[in-house]
């Protein structure tokens, strides 16, 4: 009587084949949907625009027209400001299938975010950083 163990076998190989094969394809895409640079950098104006933009909007809603109008100019010429130091103070660090976003103002840096699967997550550290920047210029 002879049995066949040669089928356990097989399939057992099989399915770790397959988990390898899964794994691989994982990796693949976490590698080719790594946000690059300017994800982070777009990410990090995107949450400054609308922190000032929120800032504006709360102060408006004490003045007239002309105060109004004045926080749209200031807004256009924020956003030109915002970008410039974003393009100065944020790199990305990439670790192949995952990156960081970091931001680095007078030798201060911070990671606030990260990018995984082509989207950049930028963390309440932004906020914090705005938040400082805003109460130090009112203070001066």
């Amino acid at each position: 009587m002879s049995f066949d163990t040669d089928q356990p076998q097989n399939s057992s190989s099989t399915r770790n084949t397959w988990k390898y094969i899964l794994c691989i394809l994982l990796l693949a895409l976490l590698f080719a949907s790594n946000p690059g640079l300017q994800d982070h950098r777009d990410a990090v104006s995107a949450k400054i625009n609308r922190l000032l933009t929120k800032e504006i909007a709360a102060s408006d809603t004490k003045g007239n027209t002309l105060d109004k109008a004045g926080g749209q100019l200031g807004l256009m010429l924020g956003s030109l400001v915002i970008n410039k130091v974003v393009e100065n103070a944020v790199q990305r660090k990439n670790y192949l299938f995952f990156s960081l976003t970091s931001f680095e103002l007078n030798g201060d840096e911070k990671i606030i975010g990260f990018g995984i699967l082509g989207n950049v997550f930028i963390t309440n550290h932004a906020d914090q950083k705005f938040n400082e920047a805003r109460d130090k210029m009112q203070n001066e």
